[in-house]
């Protein structure tokens, strides 16, 4: 009898091993070794009749069953978990594609406003070079009294400016049309004083040449109508021409005396001609410091303008 009780308990203790089992392993099969401890109470209880260790194993039993809860409880806390941080990383990885997408497309359209930037800041360049190109043809014109062509150069060089917004450099073109205005009026003064010399020395030269033919023809008609003796006549002749050379003499100094005043009035013209080059090339020295620094300030504007321009789409992009 004794020994058929010490097999029944080691045929249910080997019940309870096997359940331990099921419990040990990484995902618990509560099922299974709940359903052992079952067996085991009930060879005890049906062949032993051990009250002490029927009662401990159904206080076991009773813990599985709420572990088995617990545990069950637990899993789907996991799952929910697990779902969670799923979900949460889906949205995170879609936000980060998206943030991706935002920042490639805001690359691109940077890279779009640089190459437009380039492309206007060349083309202003091509201007401006147009426009200071008929500035120094003006001048070069005025400089040559070929006013007419000059005007035309300033005024075209005016359209370039305007076009690229250029209002600092068309005031000073304006100021080159004036000078060339100025230095027209001097030009045509001191040509219409020349030509009134001109023309008095063509008038004294006409003049002096009908005084001599006349005197020719009265000496000529006093000789036939006069006789006298041949010394008489040749010492009127004698004193005649000399009285002509005298006045030749002295038409010839006046003449000298009006083209060394001639000479003086081109001199003054052409120093003042001189004059105006000169202030021509100073004003060019300060257009070119100022049109340098138009050029930075210009630069700037645009590299800020740029900069701006990007933060305020990366700002609208954040919004």
């Amino acid at each position: 009898m004794i020994q058929e009780q010490m097999t029944v308990r080691e045929s249910a203790y080997s019940l309870l091993d096997e359940a331990g089992k099921y419990l040990k392993q990484l995902n618990p099969d509560f099922n299974n070794a709940i359903s052992l401890y079952i067996q085991a109470r009930n060879i005890l209880a049906e062949n032993v009749g051990w009250e002490p260790e029927i009662n401990n194993l159904n206080a076991l039993i009773k813990d599985l069953q709420q572990e088995q809860v617990n545990y069950i409880k637990k899993k789907k806390l996991e799952e929910k978990a697990r779902i969670q941080r799923q979900i949460e990383y889906e949205k995170f990885q879609e936000e980060a594609r998206r943030r991706r997408l935002e920042q490639e497309q805001l690359k691109r359209e940077q890279e779009k406003q640089y190459r437009e930037l380039f492309v206007k800041k060349k083309h202003i360049d091509q201007i401006r070079d147009e426009g200071l190109k008929f500035i120094d043809d003006g001048k070069r014109l005025a400089a040559y009294h070929d006013f007419e062509n000059a005007y035309e150069k300033f005024n075209t060089a005016i359209s370039k400016f305007k076009e690229i917004g250029w209002k600092e450099e068309i005031k000073y073109i304006e100021t080159e049309i004036k000078n060339a205005k100025i230095l027209e009026e001097r030009v045509k003064t001191e040509e219409s004083r020349i030509n009134e010399i001109q023309k008095q020395l063509e008038k004294q030269r006409i003049l002096e040449k009908s005084r001599r033919e006349f005197k020719d023809a009265e000496m000529k008609q006093a000789i036939s109508e006069v006789s006298i003796e041949t010394d008489t006549v040749m010492k009127m002749i004698e004193e005649g021409l000399n009285k002509a050379k005298l006045k030749e003499k002295e038409q010839k100094d006046q003449i000298k005396h009006e083209a060394k005043e001639f000479s003086k009035k081109m001199s003054d013209l052409i120093k003042i001609k001189q004059e105006l080059i000169d202030e021509i090339e100073k004003k060019e020295m300060e257009k070119k410091k100022e049109q340098k620094r138009l050029k930075q300030v210009k630069e700037r504007e645009e590299i800020d303008n740029l900069k701006k321009m990007i933060k305020e789409t990366d700002k609208s992009k954040k919004n």
